[in-house]
């Protein structure tokens, strides 16, 4: 599991980079600090989203992004603004 926690941000609140979760993998996003993901999601795994911020995933790069995993939202926003047909 890869948490961001506390007041933590990838790359002071916009990352561009893939974020690539395996199947028995969580990302889980319990900052204090909006954050907004502009490159590929992939993967099978699941996305936590908690604590009162906002998380954006907007994929801006030409290829879309190849997640099949699971959301789950305990607190705060999400945002999805990306082609995830697989995704429940």
């Amino acid at each position: 599991m890869v948490a961001i926690a506390a007041g933590g941000r990838l790359d002071c609140g916009t990352y561009d980079g893939t974020i690539d979760i395996s199947a028995t993998g969580t990302f889980e996003y319990n900052s204090t600090e909006d954050q907004t993901l502009n490159g590929q999601l992939t993967g099978d795994g699941n996305v936590v989203k908690d604590n009162d911020s906002t998380l954006i995933i907007d994929n801006t790069t030409a290829t879309p992004s190849d997640f099949g995993g699971g959301f789950t939202v305990v607190d705060g926003v999400l945002i999805i603004n990306d082609d995830l047909t697989g995704a429940t």
